[in-house]
């Protein structure tokens, strides 16, 4: 389970918003632990905005449901 706030999703970079596609990427793969979908939104977040300030709060939470 990933619950997020608007602030990933309209997290701003060089492209625009990051938006929901990237984060159903990053969360898309089976039987990867919580962890690691966490530590991937994040870096792909962190990738994406580059240096860009945020304007949002940013804040995850992912449950393994096993």
């Amino acid at each position: 389970m990933v619950c997020y706030t608007d602030g990933v999703v309209e997290a701003e970079g060089p492209q625009g918003r990051f938006g929901q596609d990237r984060v159903l990427a990053a969360i898309g793969r089976n039987g990867v632990p919580g962890r690691q979908v966490l530590d991937k939104i994040l870096a792909d977040l962190d990738e994406f905005t580059k240096s860009w300030p945020r304007k949002d709060d940013i804040t995850l939470l992912v449950a393994d449901l096993e």
